[in-house]
């Protein structure tokens, strides 16, 4: 049984989220990724086989487009490797799964409530995990980081969940043994498209959020109250907090979406306008 560890990239912890636009998603994707590089090229992305998670319900030319944005990013890093792109399971699919996979038990430590372990796709388990997010917009759906991965987990505890109206807490726990090494959170908007890169898993699930209430998403608590972020902070052994959350936009980026961003994250005008000079 594995030992659950938070696999961020980002040494000293700060969770930097790299924003930026595009007219294709590709376009966006790639660019928000590109504002990580001074943080993440510290340590590449292990070698070894790279899966981009999406949730199912996206449709194939968004998150193909998304796959192209991330190879760009690779290869410009001198990483040539495939990136393959996978998609959650439906109910179905996660049942004939059960008896098809291989799983292995991950525990959580002290931070679980509900759970003390999860099972998780061995396969998936031994890959490099990018997670593609879509935050609305159009057509778009509105599927979190935490509840893409968490879809992954064993049927029987993902039942669990269900039972409990998919509780954001719940979700978080299954998400543990699984959290990416990068996500982007990515949706569209009048003007094209709008992207933001995370290495720190916690710093990309409120990207996501602040993206979605953006679109549209109506938010009972701002998102650090959020009970996903709230789980995932006690389960993680060096999360950031709100000092630690720095964003570092495109100048192409419109000021007042940067803004709204950070007023949504709690995040003060220094630690967006320093990066933004960069």
């Amino acid at each position: 049984m594995n030992q659950f560890q938070h696999p961020s990239e980002i040494a000293d912890r700060r969770g930097r989220i790299g924003l930026a636009t595009g007219t294709s998603a590709a376009e966006a994707a790639a660019a928000a990724i590109s504002e990580l590089a001074p943080w993440s090229a510290r340590e590449p992305l292990e070698p070894r086989a790279t899966a981009l998670v999406v949730p199912r319900q996206w449709r194939d030319a968004d998150a193909r487009a998304v796959v192209l944005g991330i190879r760009t990013q690779l290869l410009a890093r001198g990483t040539s490797r495939t990136v393959s792109l996978l998609r959650t399971p439906g109910q179905v699919g996660a049942v004939a799964a059960a008896t098809r996979e291989q799983w292995r038990d991950v525990a959580l430590g002290p931070g679980g409530e509900r759970f003390d372990r999860v099972r998780v796709p061995v396969r998936l388990l031994e890959s490099t995990r990018i997670v593609a997010a879509p935050a609305g917009g159009d057509a778009m759906p509105r599927i979190g980081p935490i509840a893409i991965v968490a879809a992954f987990a064993h049927p029987r505890q993902r039942a669990v969940a269900r039972l409990a109206a998919d509780d954001p807490a719940i979700l978080a726990e299954l998400a543990a043994p699984l959290l990416p090494s990068m996500t982007i959170a990515i949706t569209q908007t009048p003007d094209g498209w709008l992207a933001a890169a995370a290495t720190d898993s916690i710093a990309a699930e409120l990207a996501w959020l602040a993206l979605a209430a953006r679109s549209g998403r109506r938010a009972e608590v701002v998102p650090w109250q959020d009970p996903g972020v709230q789980r995932l902070s006690a389960l993680l052994p060096a999360a950031p907090g709100p000092n630690d959350i720095v964003i570092a936009p495109q100048p192409s980026v419109d000021a007042a979406v940067v803004r709204s961003l950070a007023e949504a994250l709690g995040i003060p005008p220094d630690r967006t306008a320093l990066d933004r000079r960069k």
